[in-house]
C-alpha cells in the first residue's frame, strides 16, 4: 500500500512539474524578446535567414522614414506600444498584428513599404508580453482580441470614423485579429487580412506539443496546464477558438496560408474559411513555410491583397470613378 501511495504521488508530481513547464515554457515572456533593429541573421530563425537581405531592406527603409512610436493602456492597464508611419492623405489605416514572441520589424519588416506604397498609414502594435509592451504571459489571443479593438479604437479617435481601417496579423497576431472582430469594433473598421493564423487554442497546442515534445496524446497534460494559465495568466485555453468568433463577425476577412506550413497547418485557415459568416476570400501558397507567404510568392501575394483592398477599402480616385458612373 505504501508503494502505491509514494508511487501515485510521484506521478502526481511528475504531472505538476510538467504541464508547469510546459506553461512557462509556451505561455511566459521571454527575459530577452526584443529584436535589434538592425535584424541581424542571429535574431531570425533558419527559414527566415533565406530572406534576410530582404527583411533588413524593408527595416532600413522604414526607420529612415519618420515615424512615430505611440502607446495606448491596455483593459487590464498595461502599456501597449507601437510603431506608426502615416502616409500622405492616406486610403486607410493598416492595423498589422505581429507573431509568437515577436516583434513589428521582425515579421512585418519586408512589407512595410509595400504597404506605404499602397497608401496606407501604418501601425504595428508590439502585442503584449512581446518587444516594447508590457506583459508577462503572452494569452495566444484571448486577452490580444482586446488589444485588437483597443488599436481599434485608438485607430477611429484618432483620424476620424470616416478613415477606413484594416486589421491585419500573421500567426498569433491573425489569431488575435480574427478573435476581435466578433467584438464591437468601430464601424470603420472595414477588413482583415488574416495570414497563418489557428482556429482553435486547444487543436494548436496538440500540434504543437506532438511536434516539439513528442507528446502523441497531450490532452490530459493540456488539462494541467489549463490550470496555470488560469491561475496566473487569466484564461482558459478551450476558449480560444478564432472559428467560433468568426460565426458571429460581419467583417470581410482574406485568409492566406502557406501550403508548406508546419507549424500551424494549412488547414486551420481553411477552418476559419468555412466558419467565417462575412465575405470571405483563401489565397494559400504551395512551397511557404510558416509567415512564409509574402516572401515566397510576392505577385501572388500583391495580387490578392491588391484587389482585397480595391474592393473593401478602395483608393479615393477610385471611390470618385465608382461615383461618377
Amino acid at each position: 500500500m505504501k508503494v502505491v501511495f509514494i508511487s501515485a504521488a510521484a506521478l502526481i508530481a511528475v504531472y505538476i512539474v510538467l504541464s508547469f513547464s510546459l506553461f512557462i515554457i509556451g505561455f511566459r515572456r521571454f527575459p530577452k524578446n526584443k529584436v535589434p533593429r538592425g535584424a541581424s541573421d542571429e535574431s531570425t530563425s533558419k527559414a527566415w535567414k533565406s530572406y534576410g537581405d530582404t527583411i533588413r531592406e524593408g527595416m532600413d527603409w522604414f526607420y529612415a522614414q519618420r515615424h512615430e512610436d505611440v502607446e495606448i493602456r491596455s483593459f487590464d492597464g498595461l502599456r501597449l506600444r507601437a510603431l506608426l508611419l502615416e502616409a500622405e492623405d492616406p486610403r486607410g489605416v493598416v492595423i498589422s498584428m505581429h507573431g509568437y514572441r515577436s516583434t513589428p520589424m521582425r515579421d512585418l519588416g519586408a512589407s512595410v513599404k509595400y504597404y506605404h506604397d499602397l497608401g496606407f498609414t501604418l501601425l504595428m502594435p508590439n502585442q503584449r508580453a512581446c518587444g516594447d509592451s508590457e506583459g508577462r504571459y503572452l494569452t495566444f489571443g484571448a486577452k490580444e482580441r482586446r488589444d485588437v479593438k483597443s488599436w481599434c479604437d485608438y485607430a477611429a479617435a484618432r483620424w476620424g470614423s470616416d478613415m477606413p481601417i484594416v486589421a491585419a496579423g500573421i500567426s498569433l497576431g491573425c489569431s488575435s485579429v480574427l478573435m476581435s472582430l466578433e467584438l464591437d469594433l468601430p464601424e470603420n473598421v472595414k477588413a482583415a487580412v488574416a495570414d497563418c493564423g489557428y482556429s482553435s487554442l486547444y487543436e494548436q497546442l496538440c500540434e504543437s506539443a506532438a511536434r516539439f515534445f513528442g507528446i502523441r496524446r497531450p490532452g490530459f497534460v493540456l488539462w494541467g496546464v489549463n490550470i496555470w494559465c488560469r491561475l496566473f495568466a487569466g484564461f482558459d485555453i478551450y476558449e480560444c477558438s478564432a472559428a467560433n468568433a468568426l460565426r458571429h463577425s460581419s467583417v470581410p476577412v482574406l485568409f492566406i496560408h502557406g501550403e508548406a506550413d508546419d507549424f500551424v497547418p494549412t488547414r486551420f485557415s481553411r477552418e476559419n474559411y468555412d466558419a467565417c459568416a462575412a465575405p470571405k476570400e483563401i489565397f494559400t501558397v504551395p512551397g511557404a513555410g510558416h509567415g512564409l507567404s509574402y516572401l515566397v510568392d510576392m505577385d501572388g501575394y500583391h495580387r490578392r491583397v491588391e484587389a482585397w483592398f480595391d474592393k473593401y477599402c478602395p483608393r479615393k480616385e477610385y471611390e470618385h470613378e465608382i461615383e461618377n458612373q
